[in-house]
């Protein structure tokens, strides 16, 4: 009777270790299932173009994992598929919808589309919410210059949806001021 328990332990403390190393093996691909999803970030800056031109631009970035526990088992960020960001310029006082649009987002690694595959990085990808032509002195709602795109002299809410994978994030919103002296247009706390 000796003989058959000794088996038993044997088999217990087996079982017992494949489990242990079944555990450890699974731990990495469930921890990056729930903390390597994309992280989107959303800025807004502004740039010099053209000479004649200024663009006010909304970044989209997915952050990477730099630091901490999760950099330590070698979580990385996953990519953002199919992610793109409609956005409208709204005047703030009287609550009137000027422009709305699905833009051309211009990613870190050269490509250029309304929808777009955003790898892990600190480098924004851009797209223009408004264009000061310097010369004319004329801000301009998206990139193309015309008389329905003008933005007159006041304060505008500017709301960036962002859609990963179908999914819609809360919108982020900022504030741009239009006048008639330089800079013509700027973020406002940005």
């Amino acid at each position: 009777m000796e003989q058959s328990s000794a088996w038993w332990d044997w088999i217990g403390v087996a079982a017992f270790v494949i489990g242990v190393v079944a555990l450890v093996m699974a731990f990495p691909p469930l921890i990056q299932a729930i903390f390597g999803r994309p992280r989107i970030k959303v800025s807004f800056t502004s740039s010099e173009k053209r000479p004649q031109n200024r663009i006010l631009e909304c970044g989209i970035s997915n952050t990477p994992i730099t630091k901490g526990v999760l950099n330590l088992f070698r979580i990385d960020r996953q990519a953002a598929e199919d992610l793109w960001a409609p956005f409208d310029i709204i005047e703030s006082h009287e609550g009137g919808k000027v422009f709305d649009a699905v833009p051309v987002i211009n990613t870190h690694t050269g490509v250029t589309a309304q929808r777009v595959r955003l790898a892990a990085s600190s480098i924004p990808s851009t797209f223009g919410v408004a264009v000061v032509d310097l010369e004319a002195q004329i801000v301009y709602a998206g990139l193309e210059k015309s008389t329905e795109t003008m933005l007159k002299p006041g304060l505008y809410n500017v709301n960036v949806t962002v859609v990963n994978g179908g999914k819609k994030q809360s919108p982020v919103n900022q504030q741009m001021v239009v006048q008639r002296s330089e800079p013509y247009a700027y973020w406002v706390n940005s």
